[in-house]
């Protein structure tokens, strides 16, 4: 018996969707008129540096390791801040996306 060729699958074509923005004008115009007044890197680093804190003071109900985790994270997050410190002398289009 002859074998029959099997069928290609077809694909079907998608249509290209419509580009929507991602932020609505209104959040767009709010961002930007937070971070006229406030340094993006330097919050950031506040933010984090009081979440650290905040866990540090809270040891109810948290494993032993917890403590040791909260310093280890500290430590990390200030050697990337150097890191991120010194990439700004290095070749710029390695840093900026």
């Amino acid at each position: 018996m002859a074998k029959k060729p099997k069928k290609k699958a077809k694909c079907r074509k998608t249509k290209p969707r419509k580009a929507e923005p991602i932020l609505s004008i209104e959040l767009q115009e709010k961002f930007a008129h937070f971070l006229s007044f406030v340094s993006p890197k330097h919050f950031s680093r506040s933010l984090r540096d009081a979440t650290l804190e905040i866990s540090k003071d809270c040891d109810v109900g948290v494993p032993n390791y917890y403590a040791e985790l909260i310093d280890g994270l500290e430590m990390f997050f200030h050697v990337l801040d150097v890191a991120e410190d010194e990439g700004k002398h290095c070749s710029k289009n390695m840093y900026e996306r």
